[in-house]
């Protein structure tokens, strides 16, 4: 939470080109010149301007920064929000501008060289290794290969979805799931997994009978995502919270984890990371297309994706789900998905990044 008032912002946003704007606590809504076209024009008007992310803002603490993502006017915008002391403060970035589309494959050869430089090193101590069969290196190596083959089929399904995204083709084949019976057991072989990097996951469903019209595979898919970057941005061997909650109109997936402060600030920028690399990238930033799928899979569903930055490193990444059933054709109806992963292991494929290499011993078709 911030410090200053409505009042001490103002003249700061008055001469800010990015877009923002103050929600007094009397209801006032008041932009800067640059989202004055874009801004509601008062409380009344929040939900609409909210949209899909409503349910996400109206469970905000208000102790964290929340970021996510609305379209107004057909224009897509990131959005982060601040507590003031007497209101919250407003930030607006455009994702609109489609250049970033136009960077993929310059972010792709940044991403694609650290895999690909540890498969050809790999290669070259496997080769030597073949030379004395009972070397004790030659499991590790071959591991470390179909791990990387793993992260490399993971990269080219990501970007070949991002494709799709970009061309709104990318469709959900909703079909009815009970939380219960149908999320507990694939969670308990997820949990399995991410205790092998050391972390814990700690996830909780609702007790009652609850049901979503929802892409299995899709939502296992976003909720990997989630997990693997809570993992791989987050503190060592910590434990991750999964936590599903029922409202009225939607069911929350909220994800929470620790990591450090640096990693922490990159969220803010979390959904234009294609575009945000700079000339000496961190790798651990990835290509930046897990956050737009995982974000694009929520609005699939009839939700979103939002992203919190808490006290002490604290991070809370929420999913919501609509709980309508979706209009269409049933989901028995709809054309077969086409399998991109080459027979691999779809949950090994999304935790590549983060798994230790001896979990793949093996694992090659």
């Amino acid at each position: 939470m911030l410090n200053q008032t409505v009042d001490s912002l103002m003249p700061l946003l008055s001469i800010l080109q990015q877009p923002a704007f103050c929600l007094h606590r009397d209801g006032t809504v008041l932009p800067n010149p640059a989202a004055a076209p874009i801004a509601p024009f008062e409380l009344n008007q929040l939900p609409h301007w909210l949209g899909d992310c409503t349910a996400l803002y109206e469970n905000w603490t208000r102790q964290s920064q929340l970021t996510f993502s609305v379209t107004v006017a057909s224009r897509s915008y990131s959005v982060t929000v601040e507590a003031l002391a007497d209101g919250e403060l407003f930030l607006l970035s455009d994702d609109s501008d489609t250049s970033g589309a136009s960077n993929v494959m310059a972010a792709s050869s940044q991403v694609l060289r650290q895999p690909l430089t540890d498969l050809m090193a790999s290669t070259q101590m496997l080769m030597a290794a073949l030379e004395d069969q009972e070397n004790p290196s030659f499991r590790l190596q071959s591991a470390s290969i179909a791990k990387n083959l793993y992260r490399l089929t993971r990269l080219a399904g990501n970007l070949s979805d991002y494709d799709l995204l970009q061309r709104g083709e990318l469709k959900a084949r909703p079909a009815l799931l009970t939380l219960s019976t149908d999320l507990a057991p694939m969670l308990e072989e997820i949990a399995d997994l991410i205790a092998e990097t050391g972390c814990r996951l700690d996830f909780r469903l609702p007790k009652e009978q609850v049901q979503i019209y929802a892409d299995r595979k899709l939502l296992e898919r976003a909720l990997l995502n989630l997990l693997g970057n809570a993992i791989k941005h987050g503190q060592t061997s910590q434990t991750i919270g999964l936590t599903v909650k029922v409202q009225p109109n939607f069911v929350l997936f909220q994800c929470t984890s620790c990591c450090t402060e640096a990693e922490q600030a990159m969220l803010s920028s979390a959904f234009r990371r294609t575009e945000q690399r700079g000339a000496l990238p961190d790798p651990r930033w990835g290509l930046g297309l897990g956050m737009l799928l995982i974000r694009h899979i929520a609005q699939l569903h009839g939700g979103t994706l939002a992203l919190e930055a808490g006290a002490e490193g604290a991070v809370t990444a929420t999913i919501s789900v609509s709980r309508k059933r979706p209009a269409g054709k049933p989901a028995l109806e709809s054309p077969v998905r086409m399998d991109r992963t080459g027979g691999l292991d779809s949950r090994l494929i999304e935790l590549s990044d983060v798994l230790p290499a001896r979990v793949f011993e093996l694992q090659l078709p």
